[in-house]
């Protein structure tokens, strides 16, 4: 019989398997990291495939699937204990959230629970407890944080310490084994291997790497991978099928399975049943190999995964990437390795089993521990009832480990929200929100982005008549983009937006021959480097290059590696004047009746009542219907750093990983319109004649700042734009001097400038681990009046919203405002989140082994898996909490809005993200919890105050409490 026969009969013998099949596979896709190529790092929530679960839940979940941490360790909270970030009164709090039960008639669960993570119970290894009983002061010597009251009641009946220790430890040892688990969500079993007993990685994984990386190669490879427009699997199938191939044992008779497969003409689907039928898997249980299997290489198989959602994302070459098809090359390498081991070795795992008077010792150790903490002694245990006492361990054995880190999480992040709600609510209390009737200078409206908030503050103090405002840095205009150098457009949009206009940057008709002077000489330097890099690859082209090439490219390393901003300026300059640039200008008008581009789907341009529902849509709900100053200034950003693979994770957010300066220039082109400015008039936006619309660009790591377009700028405006631009130049400076204090490198002297210098350099250098700290430090969101915060030192931990509740009666701007501000900042504070509580399993640990593999992300050496998440130089400085998003509005408005969105729902129910209402009138404040609002009391209280930001930064490296900047205004230059 011939194996397609074979085959053929076994799927008949199997009802449903396919289906069965699709739906494992599906089951496991959603398990699997998100993380697209890392040129387009979109930030998301690491664990979105248990985001429907609640939070603490999950994370403990996702632990047992993953094999990571759900929380920081517990030394890391007691590190926070010791530094007052965490306090009594926090545990305390969080405590009496939950049910409470009496245990005796003095003892409750909120007190047990208080004073034991108060004082932090401590657990005792099977192994190394008879130690500390032998050779240290366990049982002579109460602990040194004992209260006098637990002293004197383990002291009653005249003993000394070491014997009322003695008696109580005796008592521990008596009493009764555990009567259930602890009482927090219980983790299931991680998935399980198909063969247990056999380990075939290390034969497997090496051979996998190549191939994964060989196909979704998108241009490093000096040959590439033929075959890979059929997919995956047809592409290894030839590659692999030739004789001789692999001499190796582990793979004999690999080409032969391959041309069997090609012979019966199985598709992956098929493929994958046969391999599963072979190792001994039936179709009632596909669910948990087919996920232990993409797990063992999650990252490569995620991003096979991503690219055959979206192949759009791939950066130059798109694949037919499919899922299946690394499953079943996956499983047929396996399947091949397992048949050639001729006696399986098995691989069980050596446990050395304490033994059992061990483990009892080091359960009576921990429970003497928590008595001795509560003050109980053995006397007053002998006296509680049997059910008393079983009632009381079992208490006390129900806060293990994991029960302690999720409570003093809690606990940590109670810390953190009080210390933003108190200062902020008395803060509006004091000062109101302040109205100016004068006409500002000028408008900046900055992305809602954390790293902005001290640039906006930083421009407020040097010139107090300009206003800043903050929106979601894509502006409301989801575009697929591309530049006059661009092969192809990008979506500049949130990822939970799809792009439906095409927008194309184009040279203007004068300067149609610079642009075609520019093309060309650009292709000829592509052409060249691509052959440069081509043939350092070979053996002779290599050598000529290196001997003839060395000695010339000898003083452009020095330079970059001595002076990195000086190489950088001296670029610059050689690129503005080799490289002919044409002035260009955005194609956004479209007419009514234009159809869509058929080979895209797109529209090309706005039409004028699509172009006024974005303009109208992000100024209404700001607040800016009605004040504007001649000039408004709308500022993307973006970053850009030498040698460094996670480069756009320092990009906008909300531009979906990318630069949002295209945005910005898009926007303001489109406000500037005649017939916008007509239409706007109508909606209620009167946007005076005299006020003029510029895009442009904040670079977040060298803190430039870039104006386009300023050509067009009336004359009129001239004295007004130089004299912002200059402002701008200041803040900069001030901004990279705050950046500055974090980094240990940095001189703490020397003033803005050279921080700016400083700041410049990092972007340049080659070796820089940290050019900046991206996100980091996020942690807030305020959705609000510019008055709630203006003023406020907030550590740029805060995304900034412009919103005016008394101008939004409907919630219409509101709902708008959060349906895309919430993805967008609960994934990046998400994703930092886990990347900070397990850098190794949701990061992707330290920089120093990565290594860039086909343009699509990092391995660790020569071969790894793909490494997805951020690494610990991007997260070192954070502090892992939630994100809390403060609203100005009243609990029940809000909430409507997350109602009408199952989206935002889910965030807000599962408690993924934490949320605070302020009243727009009264400046009461509500905090989320339990499922309902309480209000917050907040007793009066200053703020700690200093003239300047430098004045309450200087000299500071860690995290900083809101302070107010009183306003003495810096005179004169930076």
């Amino acid at each position: 019989m011939s194996t397609a026969t074979v085959i053929q009969n076994r799927l008949l013998a199997l009802p449903g398997s396919r289906l069965k099949l699709r739906h494992a596979l599906e089951h496991a896709a959603h398990l699997l990291p998100a993380q697209g190529p890392i040129g387009v790092f979109i930030h998301h929530n690491t664990l979105h495939a248990f985001q429907h679960l609640p939070f603490e839940e999950a994370v403990t979940m996702a632990g047992a699937a993953y094999g990571a941490h759900p929380f920081m360790k517990e030394e890391a909270y007691r590190e926070q204990f010791a530094e007052g970030r965490i306090t009594a009164a926090d545990v305390a709090a969080v405590v009496s959230l939950e049910a409470n039960v009496q245990i005796t008639e003095s003892l409750d669960r909120q007190t047990l629970r208080s004073e034991l993570l108060s004082h932090g119970s401590r657990e005792f290894e099977a192994a190394t407890v008879q130690w500390h009983l032998e050779e240290t002061d366990f049982l002579r010597s109460f602990r040194s944080d004992l209260g006098c009251d637990a002293r004197n009641r383990l002291l009653t009946g005249g003993h000394s310490e070491a014997a009322a220790l003695r008696d109580l430890f005796s008592a521990c040892m008596d009493l009764p084994a555990p009567g259930h688990a602890a009482n927090g969500p219980q983790a299931p079993r991680g998935p399980q291997r198909i063969a247990p007993n056999v380990d075939l990685d290390e034969q497997l994984h090496p051979l996998l790497i190549r191939l994964c990386a060989a196909f979704l190669d998108q241009g490093m490879a000096y040959w590439p991978m033929p075959g890979r427009d059929l997919g995956f699997l047809s592409a290894v199938r030839a590659l692999l099928a030739g004789p001789d191939l692999f001499p190796s044992a582990h793979f004999r008779g690999l080409a032969a399975e391959f041309q069997a497969q090609t012979e019966a003409n199985m598709e992956a689907a098929e493929v994958v049943l046969e391999m599963l039928y072979r190792l001994g898997v039936t179709a009632d249980n596909f669910d948990v190999p087919v996920l232990a299997e993409l797990l063992e290489l999650p990252g490569w198989a995620g991003i096979m995964y991503c690219l055959e959602k979206e192949p759009e994302l791939a950066p130059h070459v798109r694949v037919q990437s499919s899922l299946m098809d690394y499953l079943a090359v996956r499983l047929t390498l396996k399947m091949v390795a397992a048949t050639n081991l001729e006696s399986a070795p098995v691989r069980k795992a050596v446990e050395v089993k304490p033994a059992l008077s061990s483990t009892i010792l080091a359960r009576a150790a921990f429970r003497f521990d928590a008595l001795q903490i509560l003050g109980i002694s053995a006397s007053q245990l002998a006296a509680f009832t049997l059910l008393q006492r079983s009632f009381l361990v079992s208490e006390i054995d129900s806060l293990d480990q994991a029960e302690r880190r999720r409570l003093l999480h809690l606990a940590y992040e109670f810390n953190h929200e009080t210390g933003i709600l108190k200062p902020l609510a008395n803060y509006r209390r004091v000062n109101g929100i302040a109205a100016t009737g004068a006409r500002p200078a000028a408008q900046v409206l900055f992305c809602i982005d954390e790293r902005e908030e001290s640039l906006r503050r930083h421009l407020e103090e040097i010139a107090p008549d300009v206003e800043t405002l903050g929106a979601a840095g894509f502006f409301g205009v989801a575009i697929d983009y591309a530049g006059i150098d661009d092969a192809h457009g990008v979506a500049l949009c949130p990822v939970v937006v799809k792009p439906q206009h095409a927008i194309r940057e184009r040279a203007v008709d004068e300067h149609a021959h610079l642009f075609h002077k520019r093309a060309q000489r650009r292709s000829s330097w592509s052409r060249a480097v691509r052959n440069l890099s081509v043939g350092s690859r070979t053996m002779f082209r290599g050598w000529l290059g290196t001997c003839l090439f060395g000695l010339l490219a000898l003083p452009t390393l020095l330079l970059r590696v001595l002076a990195p901003r000086q190489y950088g300026r001296v670029r610059d300059l050689l690129h503005q004047h080799t490289v002919p640039q044409p002035r260009t200008a955005l194609d956004f008008i479209r007419r009514e009746t234009s159809p869509p581009v058929e080979t895209t789907g797109l529209w090309q341009g706005f039409t004028l009542v699509e172009k006024l529902d974005r303009v109208a849509g992000l100024l209404g709900p700001a607040g800016l219907s009605a004040g504007f100053g001649r000039l408004v200034v709308v500022l993307g950003h973006g970053s850009t750093s030498l040698n460094n693979p996670h480069e756009s994770a320092h990009d906008c957010g909300a531009c979906g990983g990318r630069r949002g300066g295209p945005n910005a220039r898009l926007f303001a082109a489109v406000a500037n319109h005649p017939e916008v400015r007509a239409g706007l008039g109508e909606r209620g936006i009167h946007v005076p004649d005299d006020t003029w619309f510029v895009g442009g660009y904040h670079d977040t790591c060298n803190d430039l700042v870039e104006l386009y377009d300023t050509d067009a700028v009336p004359v009129s405006h001239g004295a007004d734009l130089q004299r912002l631009h200059s402002q701008l130049n200041q803040a900069r400076a001030l901004d990279a001097q705050e950046r500055a204090r974090r980094f240990e490198a940095a001189s703490s002297s020397g003033g803005p400038q050279r921080a700016l210098r400083h700041v410049q350099e990092r972007a340049e250098y080659l070796s820089e681990p940290r050019p900046e700290y991206g996100h980091a430090t996020n942690a807030v969101c305020v959705v609000g009046r510019r008055g709630l915060t203006k003023g406020l030192f907030m550590d740029r931990r805060a995304f900034l919203v412009s919103y005016d509740a008394t101008q939004d009666a409907e919630d219409a701007g509101l709902a708008r405002l959060l349906g895309a501000v919430v993805p967008v900042c609960a994934g990046i504070n998400l994703e930092y989140y886990f990347s900070f509580v397990d850098n190794e399993r949701y990061g992707c640990g330290t920089k120093l082994p990565h290594n860039i593999t086909g343009l699509v992300g990092v391995m660790n050496g020569p071969e790894s898996d793909l490494r997805t998440g951020l690494p610990w130089q991007m997260v070192e400085i954070h502090e892992p909490v939630r994100i809390l998003f403060v609203v100005e509005s009243s609990p029940e408005r809000v909430m409507r809005v997350f109602n009408g969105n199952p989206q935002l729902s889910e965030f807000l129910e599962n408690r993924w993200i934490r949320l605070a209402t302020m009243d727009p009138e009264s400046g009461v404040v509500h905090v989320r919890r339990g499922g309902g609002f309480e209000r917050l009391e907040v007793a009066p209280r200053p703020l700690p105050a200093a003239a300047t930001s430098l004045g309450w930064f200087a000299g500071k490296l860690q995290h900083l409490p809101l302070a107010h900047i009183t306003g003495q205004h810096l005179q004169g230059g930076a």
